[in-house]
């Protein structure tokens, strides 16, 4: 056979049942790949049924009679660019998963026996072929398969004791889309189509997705990289948003550590469970929230980001609003009106000050005004430990009573940040709350800035100021963005 070698068809058939990864690998000249997917029957419609691409391969009705089995090949390959293409990817290299899950659509269309035994043949040795050119994604989804349904002992006492659900030992691998509702499905493929393509400049970057759908009573996570392609685990129960579903959601994501090691950084994606920490979870790797759902904004705002120079004295602005006295306190802290927790705070403005690098010295007018000044001037924003109730975040100044800035604030000057698109620093405590999905991170998004650095939870003083130290320092090198 001329143009691709010939060679036993390698079949990886996966399912984690009972906290068991159950794969095997079975030499077959017949029988379709499934890598992770259900039996044919249960598989999406088009799958099952046979696409009509394919049927013109079979009889030749849109093209010319293949007369050698070299010709069948090339006709299988500019099939599958065609039907990627078709469906929104970019050739001429879309990730090697995406081809190996339209090789295995071909196979699937054409039945065991295959009604077209010349094109079988061809196709399985193009997917052969796709694997051999793919040693990495072939160990990618090996470990995958190996790690993901094997519960440690930790696991399983965690189990027993109710702290994490049992239905995640039930998951499925799986390169093709789970049967979701439409708008899901639609959703799952915008996803994919932005690892395939804003995503792909570098190979490690990954994205996550957790997707809940109320018709299949199912929980899916949507994972990925631009080296590989679209995976996708499939638990099969809804995990009700509470503290078993986020412990839940944490075991599963430990086990699959090939992914995890894999991709930096990581585009956490819209989805469900937002108010879930997944900076922690995905420690150490670089996560970027993208709670809105925005692909083209995120594609947009990492281009601004990454072209920037690193942050200089001449391009930042600093403001430390922790409080430097019991008066600014009060202002900072309306809702402690006795001041109890001042001991707590009456050195931290002058640990802040001091963890500024030289020449960063903070602005003096830490005030609306001067917050709104910034961001339509400066290109970094840099907002110390402002108090934030994750809505609105409060500043010292001006006396008697200093000022609240609210998300009406920020969007009644919306034009001029966005010209400016500035990159804000909050070192300020919940002010990325994703419990309230209208967060003050999420409209300073909205308003136009090319990025946020935003935590979730009440902040602890001395990483943070490690943190601004370090992006302040010297021997810190220009962006890309994932340097934080």
């Amino acid at each position: 056979m001329s143009g691709l070698a010939s060679r036993p068809q390698v079949l990886v058939k996966v399912a984690v049942r009972d906290g068991v990864a159950r794969a095997e690998e079975v030499a077959s000249e017949t029988a379709p790949r499934v890598i992770g997917g259900a039996p044919a029957a249960t598989r999406r419609p088009e799958v099952a049924a046979k696409p009509a691409a394919v049927a013109k391969l079979t009889n030749g009705a849109a093209a010319p009679h293949a007369d050698t089995q070299a010709e069948v090949g090339a006709a299988v390959k500019n099939h599958i660019v065609e039907v990627l293409t078709s469906q929104g990817y970019n050739p001429p290299q879309p990730p090697p998963l995406l081809a190996i899950r339209e090789t295995d659509r071909i196979l699937v269309a054409l039945g065991a026996p295959p009604t077209d035994a010349a094109l079988a043949t061809a196709t399985k040795d193009y997917q052969s072929q796709l694997l051999a050119d793919s040693p990495a994604t072939v160990s990618f989804i090996a470990a995958l398969v190996q790690h993901m349904g094997k519960p440690d002992a930790v696991s399983r006492v965690k189990r027993f004791l109710g702290r994490v659900d049992p239905a995640i030992d039930k998951a499925t691998l799986s390169l093709e889309l789970p049967i979701v509702s439409k708008a899901l499905e639609a959703k799952m493929r915008s996803f994919e189509h932005f690892i395939a393509e804003s995503w792909c400049a570098e190979p490690c970057r990954a994205i996550v997705a957790v997707h809940v759908d109320a018709e299949t009573r199912s929980t899916i996570v949507q994972i990925g990289t631009a080296e590989h392609g679209p995976v996708y685990i499939t638990i099969p129960k809804l995990l009700s948003d509470g503290d078993v579903a986020h412990r839940s959601l944490t075991e599963l994501v430990s086990r699959l550590s090939a992914f995890t090691e894999a991709g930096d950084p990581m585009a956490v994606i819209d989805g469900a469970y937002q108010q879930l920490n997944f900076t922690q979870m995905l420690r150490p790797k670089h996560v970027l929230r993208v709670p809105s759902g925005d692909l083209p904004r995120l594609s947009a705002n990492l281009a601004v980001a990454r072209a920037r120079p690193r942050l200089s004295p001449h391009n930042t602005v600093v403001l430390n609003s922790a409080p430097h006295d019991l008066n600014e306190y009060r202002r900072v802290f309306p809702d402690d009106p006795r001041a109890v927790g001042w001991a707590a705070w009456q050195n931290e403005a002058a640990d802040w000050d001091a963890a500024a690098a030289p020449g960063f010295a903070p602005t003096p007018e830490v005030s609306r005004d001067g917050f709104i000044r910034s961001l339509s001037t400066a290109e970094n924003v840099i907002v110390i430990v402002a108090h934030c109730d994750g809505e609105a975040i409060f500043m010292s100044q001006p006396p008697p009573v200093g000022t609240t800035i609210s998300g009406d604030d920020l969007r009644a000057h919306k034009a001029e940040i966005m010209a400016n698109q500035p990159f804000v620093y909050l070192f300020s405590c919940n002010a990325g709350d994703l419990r309230r999905m209208e967060n003050f991170a999420g409209i300073l998004l909205e308003c136009g800035a090319a990025g946020v650095l935003a935590s979730q939870t009440t902040l602890g003083g001395n990483d943070e100021r490690g943190m601004l130290s370090r992006l302040l320092s010297d021997g810190r090198g220009a962006p890309p963005i994932e340097d934080i």
